[in-house]
């Protein structure tokens, strides 16, 4: 899978890794939380294959490492509760992700008050709007694979400053700048749904969840309590674990997983 450098007619300069997975790009195995309280075994997402794409425009380089899943909704679920995990009493919780999706936080006027401490965050829960009601369809259909809706894409920018320090940032779209990434996304992906273009189901949002679990240091650091604008703290569980999530996105930025798959473009060179 890996290429030499293309040029794509955008003038954008693209090179993939080797397939590789999370636990090879850190050199460990991912460790997941002790699952035993909800009764359900490892997800194993530290061992799902990966493909990182480096697009390079305008003097910086813009990565997509897509996470090729075998999970069910079931198991999607399961991954919210991971990033929740540490002071999350409410296991699974899936009935209240679904009700909160399709009333509270979207429809019933009842919860307008709720929903107005959500849209406080800000660019948080933007993202959350633009990206929840996929993941609400692959909760709804518990047991089928959540990759025919839904895969997670972590998507971030690196650029060197003036002092030659590596500046990253998160990106959130799920477009690829160039037709030769498109082309190398499709081909690691495989077979879509005919009725989804695959930039409608790629999610930097749930991209984001699963590098919390590639990311123990980070997520360590976390408060087991979540204070929303205007709202009191509350354990954060696996309803409040996709905002959450993104709400502490900045100290994401200093994972190991970053630069480790930055190097894996680079070797595959």
């Amino acid at each position: 899978m890996a290429n030499p450098e293309v040029k794509s007619r955008l003038s954008v300069v693209v090179r993939t890794s080797e397939l590789t997975t999370a636990n090879k790009l850190l050199g460990r195995k991912v460790l997941e939380p002790n699952n035993r309280s909800i009764n359900e075994p490892p997800t194993n997402i530290g061992g799902m294959p990966i493909l990182v794409i480096e697009e390079r425009v305008n003097g910086r380089s813009v990565y997509t490492a897509a996470v090729k899943t075998r999970l069910s909704g079931k198991r999607l679920n399961q991954i919210h509760w991971e990033t929740a995990a540490r002071g999350n009493s409410f296991g699974l919780d899936r009935d209240d992700f679904i009700s909160d999706h399709t009333r509270m936080l979207y429809k019933d006027p009842t919860y307008a008050s709720s929903r107005g401490k959500h849209e406080e965050t800000g660019k948080p829960w933007k993202i959350y709007r633009r990206y929840g009601p996929r993941q609400l369809e692959a909760f709804q259909n518990k047991e089928k694979r959540i990759g025919e809706k839904v895969i997670p894409v972590i998507r971030w920018t690196a650029k060197q400053d003036s002092e030659g320090e590596t500046v990253r940032e998160f990106v959130y779209s799920p477009f690829m700048h160039s037709d030769e990434g498109k082309v190398r996304l499709k081909e690691f992906l495989g077979r879509l749904p005919s009725k989804d273009m695959f930039e409608n189901i790629c999610d930097p949002s749930l991209g984001l969840s699963v590098l919390a679990i590639f990311s123990p240091e980070q997520k360590g650091e976390w408060p087991s309590n979540s204070k929303l604008p205007s709202s009191h703290s509350r354990n954060i569980g696996t309803t409040q674990a996709p905002l959450y999530v993104l709400m502490q996105a900045e100290t994401l930025l200093e994972s190991d997983f970053l630069p480790a798959a930055e190097a894996a473009v680079q070797k595959a060179a």
